[in-house]
């Protein structure tokens, strides 16, 4: 991941919370029926296709009730492995989730699945160490559906701005699936 792209993506994961606000007031202050619009920043490491890799997201969530939320998002993580043989890949893509949460005061838990669409490039060079052609190369690249899955843990800091830990894969076929454990913030309207 470049530099730039690197910093766009200097947070993490985010999450449909209800009345931080009103949750600051008291530890036990029940969520109240505002809906509030909230955007994430997160950044991560984790897996894509057959590599290691580093990557972001950014994704704004809308509450449609108490406890759903419909959350978009934009997803992008690449990796490289060398050796004998060198395996870089790179998944970017869009993704539209249902997701379910709970708050108990200053803490939010959130879970969600969707679909995605995801553009992947594989990229795989071999260098043959015995009898043989000395060298193997292919290159796959193309749009994959997918179906995204996300876990995370908020935890208000101050009213509106929180911070994120969270879980998140996409389930596509072996070179274009990925998954990242990435840390953020989140922020509300």
């Amino acid at each position: 991941m470049n530099p730039v792209t690197t910093l766009i993506f200097i947070v993490v994961f985010s999450l449909p919370i209800s009345a931080f606000g009103q949750a600051s007031e008291t530890a036990d202050a029940p969520v109240d029926d505002s809906l509030n619009v909230w955007i994430g920043f997160h950044f991560g490491a984790g897996a894509v296709g057959e590599s290691s890799g580093f990557g972001g997201v950014i994704d704004v969530s809308i509450p449609i009730s108490q406890n759903a939320a419909v959350m978009g998002g934009f997803v992008d993580i690449s990796g490289e492995e060398g050796g004998h043989s060198t395996t870089s890949g790179r998944v970017t893509g869009m993704e539209l989730l249902i997701a379910v949460f709970e708050t108990t005061g200053w803490f939010l838990i959130q879970g969600g699945a969707g679909l995605a669409l995801v553009y992947a490039d594989h990229h795989s060079k071999s260098i043959n160490i015995g009898p043989g052609p000395a060298f193997y190369e292919t290159n796959e690249e193309g749009f994959r559906f997918g179906i995204p899955i996300s876990l995370r843990i908020a935890f208000g800091i101050i009213p509106n701005i929180g911070v994120v830990l969270g879980l998140s894969g996409i389930l596509s076929d072996d070179r274009s699936s990925m998954a990242m454990l990435h840390l953020g913030f989140m922020f509300g309207s």
